[in-house]
């Protein structure tokens, strides 16, 4: 069996701790805070720890190349962070299980500032002995890293918010009611109780690539909704939810203004794909 041999200055450079520290940022912020917190820092997180990521990567492969690769990562992210690209993540997410897609933000550039910060870090790296330990980890670190690199850009999946509140004359909600109301719509489309029955101010339904979520406010004033799915491509296939969200969303819509007259609806309008 062949080994996949890399160049000495790419395995220390999979061990040194400035890509160690860039690729847990990346890792932590596209699988977590980009989720329970989503802001503009976290927005940029990924940008300038991916930016970094790759101008490692490819000053290590490619050593006496550096200028070259520099104006080769400015050009290409300047071409990402373009209009000009919808194109060809259109013809990605065709081709590809994947669904790929970006925000067209200009301030994003900023993060290019990372390519002389790689530039600086690989041109001073010192030619220590490679250890047990650096051979150990380069394939494990060059393949997390790629996965990384490759998953930054990918889509979250879609997500509808939409909130019901009384009016403030009217009389407070019944959770038990609104349960029900609940219950029936989910059950209605074929949805499966997850934690409907542990509390009674919010519960969870789901089915295959769509979930339904609420919480009725402590002052029974207000129903929160947020329903998940699944688009084009994502990780599933060329499959997506979008028609079975908007049924679910009028279906909920309905019923609940059908039984509580004082109610207004307020919704969140979906992010588009590009």
């Amino acid at each position: 069996m062949n080994k996949i041999n890399i160049n000495p200055q790419l395995t220390r450079l999979l061990c040194s701790w400035l890509l160690l520290l860039a690729l847990g940022v990346l890792l932590l912020n596209d699988f977590y805070l980009k989720a329970e917190y989503s802001n503009w820092l976290t927005g940029k997180l990924s940008d300038f720890s991916g930016i970094l990521l790759v101008s490692l990567i490819l000053f290590g492969l490619l050593p006496k190349y550096k200028i070259s690769v520099s104006v080769l990562i400015c050009s290409l992210f300047l071409y990402w962070k373009s209009p000009y690209s919808d194109l060809l993540i259109l013809y990605i997410n065709t081709l590809t299980p994947f669904t790929y897609g970006r925000v067209v933000d200009y301030s994003d550039l900023i993060a290019l500032s990372m390519v002389p910060v790689g530039y600086w870090y690989v041109s001073h790296q010192k030619p220590n002995t490679l250890t047990f330990m650096h051979r150990l980890l380069k394939i494990p670190l060059l393949i997390t890293t790629s996965f990384a690199i490759m998953a930054t850009s990918q889509l979250a999946p879609p997500q509808d918010n939409f909130v019901f509140s009384t009016k403030p004359e009217s009389q407070p909600l019944e959770p038990a009611k609104v349960v029900e109301i609940i219950k029936t719509v989910a059950y209605n489309n074929e949805m499966f109780c997850d934690s409907c029955e542990l509390d009674e101010y919010q519960g969870r339904f789901y089915l295959d690539g769509l979930s339904l979520s609420y919480i009725i406010g402590k002052r029974r004033r207000t129903i929160e909704f947020e329903v998940i799915g699944i688009h084009d491509g994502f990780l599933l296939g060329p499959v997506n939810t979008y028609e079975e969200m908007q049924i679910l969303q009028d279906e909920l819509k309905a019923a609940i203004e059908e039984h509580f007259k004082d109610v207004e609806f307020v919704l969140k309008e979906r992010q588009p794909v590009f």
